[in-house]
C-alpha cells in the first residue's frame, strides 16, 4: 500500500462568510489526482478513524464496479439504531435524514461518508462531478456537513453505485457505545459521563472493539473520555530535565 497525505483542501471555499466547512468535499477529488489516477484501488478514511491492527485488506474486496461503503443505519441493528436516534432527538429514518438535505431517497440505508473504497480509473470523474455539483450548495446549506454526506449517499443510490460492506469497515463509535453501555461519548450529544466506573467500561469496550478486525469511527471528534487509550503518547508529558532536549 501507498499512504497519501493531503495537506491542503482540494476544494476552494465558495462562500468565505459561511460557517460551513467545505473541505470535506476534498475527499471526492482525491481519486482524480494525477498521482492517484492510475491506482487500481483507493481507500479513503476520515482522520477520526482508528484502524485495528488486524484490519482486512481492502484491495481484496469484490466491489462489482461500484464504490464500497457502509450503511450506518444498520448499526448495531436497524431496530437499535432507531432507538438511538429517538433517544437523542435525531431523525427517525434514513428517508427523513436525506429529506432534511433536500433529497428523496427511498430505502432503509444511510451511507456514512467517512470511509469508501473505489477504483480511481473507474470512479475518479464520477466523484469529482459530485464535488463540483454539491460543494457550492453545501457552502450555505443549513445542514452543513450532513448535506455533503447526504449528497454522497443520494447520488450513490441514484446511480446504483453503492456496494455495501459489512459494518466492521466503518463502526460508528457513539452508536456502539450507547447500544452497549447506554452512555454518551463526549463527541456525541450531551455531556460525557464523569463516572469512573462508566469511563472504565467505555475504555474496556473500545479496547475490545479494536481487537476485532476493522475500523472504529469516532465521528465528529475525539471522545475525550478515551483520549488516553486512543493515543497514550499524548497524555501529560514528563518535564524534561535541564540537560535534556525537548522535542
Amino acid at each position: 500500500y501507498e499512504l497519501l497525505v493531503i495537506g491542503e483542501p482540494l476544494v476552494a471555499a465558495h462562500a468565505p462568510s459561511s460557517a460551513n466547512d467545505e473541505s470535506g468535499y476534498s475527499r471526492y477529488l482525491i481519486a482524480s489526482l494525477p498521482e492517484v489516477a492510475g491506482a487500481s484501488r483507493l481507500m479513503y478514511v476520515d482522520a477520526d478513524m482508528i484502524v485495528s491492527p488486524t484490519a482486512p485488506a481492502f484491495h481484496e474486496l469484490e466491489l462489482g464496479g461500484r464504490i464500497g461503503v457502509v450503511d450506518e443505519w444498520a448499526q448495531p441493528t436497524s431496530e437499535r439504531r432507531v432507538e438511538y436516534q429517538l433517544a437523542h432527538g435525531f431523525e427517525a429514518s434514513p428517508r427523513e435524514y436525506y429529506a432534511l438535505a433536500g433529497f428523496d431517497v427511498v430505502g432503509d440505508t444511510m451511507v456514512n461518508a467517512g470511509m469508501f473504497v473505489c477504483e480511481p480509473r473507474r470512479h475518479g470523474s464520477w466523484l469529482a462531478e459530485l464535488a463540483r455539483r454539491h460543494a457550492p450548495i453545501g457552502a450555505t446549506h443549513p445542514r452543513g456537513p450532513h448535506y455533503e454526506q447526504a449528497a454522497f449517499g443520494a447520488t450513490l443510490a441514484e446511480d446504483d453505485m453503492a456496494e455495501f460492506l459489512p459494518a466492521h469497515w466503518n463502526r460508528i463509535w457513539p452508536v456502539h457505545r450507547w447500544a452497549s453501555l447506554g452512555t454518551r461519548s463526549s463527541s456525541g450529544p450531551g455531556p460525557a459521563t464523569a463516572d469512573p466506573r462508566a469511563r472504565f467500561q467505555a475504555l474496556r469496550l473500545l479496547r475490545q472493539t479494536l481487537e476485532e478486525p476493522g475500523f472504529v469511527h469516532m465521528t465528529a471528534g475525539v471522545d475525550h473520555d478515551l483520549a488516553a487509550i486512543l493515543n497514550p503518547a499524548r497524555s501529560e508529558p514528563t518535564p524534561a530535565a535541564p540537560h535534556q532536549a525537548s522535542t
